[in-house]
């Protein structure tokens, strides 16, 4: 009699250890997901456009995953009082004033995945990553140099970008809940060395009796930062 309970309270023994370990990544090999960076400093002001991501890991080994992450960030506003990065305010702004901003980055790296209960894990690792992003503000402004012989108006167009080239070290810890066996969201704290190249120009022309001028300047600076929140995302395994 003792062996026939014997195999079933074997058997409900095993399930039980299985339900509660963490849901294993040997089964799906691949995992694919989107990223968003927040800014804490200014939340509600500085995420109105977050830089959105993908990202893609491979698992090589139950607790070791080699990944990708691709980033980028587009905006663009038109607006007729906007200083953008120069000084003061110009009430005769007209159209085809406007800001845009556009980046991306590209990341390479490897992490190792530790369980905390059935659900949390945790993984660290680090990313290598290389990027260029470019912002530029062009500024139409009309103005009226009247004098005693008559109004003279002048049209003068502003433009003034910025190039940065950037290269990162980046290492990283992630927090992880997993909602089922296939799909789990995370948040990562990162520290970031970076290090970057950077080009000004100004270009303004305009009618008489002002002219056309170009001036640039290039400057080059390393970097050490935290970041509490890097990132959050989630992801599903396939």
């Amino acid at each position: 009699m003792l062996r026939f309970l014997s195999l079933p309270l074997a058997l409900c023994a095993t399930a039980t250890l299985a339900s509660a370990q963490t849901p294993d990544s040997t089964t799906y090999k691949h995992q694919l997901g989107l990223t968003a960076s927040p800014v804490l400093d200014g939340f509600f002001k500085n995420n109105r456009s977050l830089p959105l991501g993908l990202i893609y890991k491979r698992q090589l080994k139950p607790n070791q995953a080699l990944r990708l992450r691709l980033v980028g960030r587009y905006s663009h506003r038109d607006t007729a009082n906007y200083p953008g990065s120069f000084p003061g305010f110009f009430p005769g702004l007209r159209e085809g004033t406007y800001t845009r901003f556009i980046g991306v980055n590209l990341y390479v790296g490897y992490e190792w995945q530790r369980a905390i209960t059935r659900r949390w894990g945790w993984a660290y690792g680090a990313e290598l990553g290389a990027g260029r992003s470019q912002k530029k503000d062009q500024l139409i402004i009309d103005e009226n140099l009247g004098n005693a012989a008559g109004n003279l108006f002048v049209r003068t167009t502003f433009i003034q970008t910025a190039t940065i080239w950037e290269g990162q070290a980046r290492p990283f810890v992630s927090l992880q809940y997993h909602v089922t066996n296939r799909i789990a969201l995370f948040a990562e704290s990162a520290v970031l060395l970076i290090y970057q190249r950077r080009k000004d120009e100004q270009d303004s022309s305009g009618t008489a009796p002002y002219g056309t001028s170009y001036v640039y300047n290039k400057s080059s600076s390393f970097s050490l930062l935290w970041r509490p929140v890097q990132l959050v995302g989630a992801y599903f395994s396939f």
